[in-house]
């Protein structure tokens, strides 16, 4: 699988700047369980309102939603870290989203 490193400032300011829908795919490096998660941003229409989400593991029993980006982002879902601390460590094999690609 290719996969990419891309910034945390990049990735936070997609997420929190973006009027759109945002579906990226990535693993946690060297991680056996976080190897094939999901992370995203849905926009719920005629509302001003977004919900960040997580899908780390295929069977869905760990999907997690937040209704804030630092809620998101400091959650410590991955085994008593959360995914700012773990940034460093996350490779990127998808992005979808309008204007969004790897590197941004």
């Amino acid at each position: 699988m290719n996969t990419s490193k891309y910034p945390f400032c990049a990735f936070e300011k997609h997420m929190r700047q973006d009027s759109s829908c945002i579906e990226i795919g990535f693993c946690i490096d060297g991680d056996t369980e976080y190897n094939y998660c999901w992370l995203g941003k849905t926009l719920f229409e005629g509302k001003d309102k977004s919900l960040y989400w997580f899908g780390l593991v295929k069977d869905g029993s760990q999907g997690y939603d937040y209704e804030t980006f630092e809620e998101f982002a400091s959650d410590k879902v991955f085994r008593g870290k959360c995914l700012e601390e773990l940034w460093d460590f996350v490779s990127v094999y998808s992005v979808f989203g309008p204007g969004m690609s790897i590197g941004n």
